[in-house]
């Protein structure tokens, strides 16, 4: 299955050619990686291997069919300050879909997330203001947060949804000039916290969708189509090589170890 990543340092080489490159066995145009990230501007949709550059609280799809040593180089972003994730909106077609992470080797809770608004001199007109106070009618962010599980999305509403760093989440925002920020006062957990721990944890697992799904994002789920894009085409799907933009969408799977 595809994976969402993100990394929770300034890389030493922020192209992804030159830091997926070194991670991959076989050349990428062999067809044994789809890597994309999702880009809302203009038309839309992904710039694949090595078409983007990577930053610390951003997200992107990775799948590897032979596993993959994620072994990224950089300087790790502080955790003890704040940390802003700036968001992408096109105006022409009302287009907000992100896909986020966390910045830092922190753990967050979606409700103690901050939004801030900036207007065109990157003044700031509101905020810093947590997500859990905002009101559902907001004109700055979609309430909800989405992960991809087991092959299909899942939104959710509850302020206690956790965010973990290397993983990654779809967020929407519904103008330009929308932040997040995650502040450094309400980490729940830092760098401590092994990776290990944190998938023996059950954090947001599937055996937890019940409760990580309100009643409210439920129905919105069937009630109209508004939920982020699906990921690239499949591995076997050779039609985009290495260095081509895609709006494909998924077929099947391969593994990501």
């Amino acid at each position: 299955d595809y994976r969402m990543v993100s990394i929770v340092q300034w890389p030493d080489h922020a192209s992804a050619r030159l830091l997926f490159g070194p991670l991959m066995t076989t050349d990428y145009s062999e067809g044994r990686y789809k890597i994309g990230l999702y880009d809302p501007m203009g038309l839309g949709g992904y710039h694949e291997f090595p078409n983007f550059t990577v930053t610390p609280g951003q997200a992107f799809w990775v799948l590897a069919a032979d596993g993959m040593d994620f072994r990224i180089q950089g300087v790790p972003v502080c955790l003890t300050t704040d940390v802003n994730v700036p968001l992408k909106f096109d105006a022409a077609d009302q287009t907000g879909w992100n896909m986020i992470g966390c910045p830092n080797q922190a753990i967050y809770h979606w409700g103690d997330i901050e939004v801030v608004a900036y207007n065109s001199d990157n003044e700031i007109i509101f905020g810093p203001m947590p997500i859990s106070f905002l009101d559902a009618d907001n004109p700055y962010i979609d309430m909800r947060i989405w992960e991809w599980q087991s092959g299909v999305y899942s939104a959710s509403s509850d302020y206690d949804f956790t965010l973990v760093p290397y993983t990654g989440y779809w967020v929407k925002a519904k103008q330009k000039g929308v932040a997040l920020c995650f502040p450094a006062d309400l980490q729940i957990a830092g760098p401590e916290t092994s990776i290990q721990q944190i998938k023996n944890s059950g954090i947001n697992s599937s055996e937890n969708d019940s409760k990580q799904l309100p009643t409210m994002a439920a129905s919105q789920m069937d009630t109209n189509d508004d939920s982020p894009p699906m990921p690239m085409a499949d591995i076997d799907d050779n039609e985009n090589k290495a260095g081509s933009d895609s709006n494909c969408f998924i077929n099947a799977g391969g593994a990501f170890e």
